[in-house]
């Protein structure tokens, strides 16, 4: 999925229409999305400290 560019948006963050088309982010591939991990798995020290910290994604509330 590819996000629009939002003129509102963008004038409230301070980057134009050519910051935005400047940046590639392609679709990850099948590859990519299998050999993918959670930060605290890929980066643990990262991971810990963010936990420690409080800070970071709030969890999603959905049960596994």
């Amino acid at each position: 999925m590819t996000a629009k560019f939002d003129p509102a948006h963008a004038v409230k963050r301070g980057y134009t229409r050519a910051d935005w088309e400047a940046v590639e982010s392609p679709e990850m591939t099948d590859d990519e999305l299998a050999r993918a991990r959670p930060l605290p798995e890929a980066l643990p020290e990262l991971g810990s400290a963010l936990e420690q910290s409080g800070r970071g994604r709030p969890a999603s509330g959905k049960q596994k």
